[in-house]
């Protein structure tokens, strides 16, 4: 299965002029791939992607954070290349791809619905969207605050070549190439109200020595982008983003271990904060899964 990629309250107060403040995002995530047994050559493969969590690092003290997303853009399978055998996951909007209940109803050209419902379990018809056990989801996350979280873009044109090394370097035994290919698109976008990310619903922020900048910690004990990791508690704003699930009925995936793993996903993380003053910042956090 491969790895895609205590708190104290303290008052903000105005800084005119931050030292040692080098704004950044530590992140993580996980996802898996089962493309299961081979059954007069289809398969049911299930899509699992579990545990994005997102530290936001050394913003401005007197910052406030406006915005915040994550996007996750996955390499779409295309069963008219090389023999049906990938790479890549089949995406809501292939056409080997069931979905009895409709309940997100996508195509190449469009996308009508794809939107989350909270649910308590995955499910095997459908896309779901739940809070997988141990893996709590941050208030700023969660839907019941008004977080969202959709299929954003399908069947878009996007160049993986850029993490080619990174992707080769996870699939020694793929002999193909990664350049421009279809692509979808998750993006979870956190709860604002009245145009900010409300502070009741982060972690307590921790601050640098001389109290210049401010760090909100959603999960803690990890080297940046690495597992394992112990994310702060869901009571105190911890945790991460709902898991997804969605099920791949009866589709093309032969059991081909030269291309089955070669599956290109990258993430594009973003957190936009305000200044007293009124100027913004948007610092980006961006990379190929496997490395991310």
């Amino acid at each position: 299965m491969p790895a895609i990629a205590g708190v104290a309250a303290a008052p903000a107060y105005a800084i005119s002029k931050p030292s040692n403040c080098t704004p950044k995002i530590e992140a993580y995530a996980d996802l898996r791939y089962d493309w299961g047994a081979r059954t007069s050559g289809t398969t049911t493969q299930t899509f699992d992607f579990n545990g994005t969590w997102m530290n936001v690092m050394n913003i401005p003290a007197d910052a406030v954070i406006v915005s915040m997303t994550q996007s996750f853009i996955f390499m779409a399978r295309d069963d008219s290349v090389n023999g049906g055998r990938g790479p890549g996951f089949y995406d809501l909007g292939n056409s080997h791809v069931k979905d009895s209940k409709d309940l997100c109803n996508s195509s190449y050209g469009a996308i009508t619905g794809c939107r989350w419902t909270t649910k308590n379990t995955q499910t095997t018809t459908d896309i779901s969207f739940y809070q997988r056990s141990g893996s709590p989801v941050a208030k700023v996350w969660d839907p019941a605050n008004g977080a969202t979280g959709a299929m954003t873009r399908n069947w878009f044109d996007y160049d993986f070549s850029r993490y080619a090394t990174s992707f080769k370097n996870n699939y020694p035994n793929y002999t193909g190439t990664f350049g421009v290919s279809k692509a979808w698109e998750f993006t979870y976008t956190a709860a604002t109200q009245d145009g900010v990310v409300p502070a009741s619903l982060l972690p307590a922020p921790t601050y640098n020595s001389d109290r210049t900048c401010k760090s909100y910690l959603f999960a803690t004990g990890v080297t940046d982008g690495k597992d394992p990791h112990t994310y702060v508690p869901q009571a105190a704003g911890g945790g991460a983003t709902p898991s997804l699930t969605y099920y791949a009925e009866k589709v093309n995936g032969l059991t081909d271990t030269r291309t089955q793993l070669a599956a290109a996903a990258v993430s594009v993380r973003k957190v936009t904060y305000r200044r007293p003053s009124g100027e913004t910042q948007t610092i980006t956090r961006q990379g190929a899964f496997y490395v991310n």
